[in-house]
């Protein structure tokens, strides 16, 4: 198995664009305390906003034999990486793909002297799951930020 993380390019942005309105549709508009309601989600104006936010900087796909399993999106700074967005396809869950890749960032990114936070969406469907995989490469409970759960690398 040939594990890869590359740049992003707009031949990314449909692969992209499924995992994460699957993962919002399911998590924000499914109509529970403080989420929206279903009938809510206006796809043409959700994929226009995703779009915009494709097009930023430091955009990432995860590949596995060259085949896309997932994306990753991250803020980075002179001081500061921030793991705003990681999403993989359903098969390549709970694999520990999630482990493997910031297995090898991480100590890096430490290295150069980089603050290091993801951010989790609370009571989604894989928080505790997210929690785990980055607890096991060093992070732990910084904060909570609207409905993220801040983790920092200590």
């Amino acid at each position: 198995m040939d594990l890869e993380v590359k740049p992003a390019d707009q031949n990314h942005l449909q692969f992209a664009w499924q995992l994460y309105s699957n993962f919002v549709q399911t998590n924000l508009f499914s109509g529970g305390a403080s989420l929206r309601r279903p009938e809510e989600w206006n796809e043409k104006a959700e994929f226009d906003k995703f779009q915009a936010y494709w097009n930023g900087e430091d955009r990432y796909v995860i590949l596995v034999d060259n085949s896309p399993i997932g994306w990753v999106a991250i803020d980075k700074t002179d001081k500061k990486i921030t793991i705003e967005n990681w999403h993989l396809v359903p098969e390549w869950r709970g694999k520990d793909v999630t482990k493997i890749i910031l297995s090898d960032l991480v100590p890096k990114w430490k290295s150069q002297g980089l603050e290091i936070e993801a951010a989790i969406l609370q009571n989604a469907t894989m928080t505790s799951i997210a929690e785990a995989a980055l607890t096991h490469v060093g992070f732990s409970m910084d904060r909570i930020e609207q409905h993220s759960k801040i983790m920092r690398v200590r």
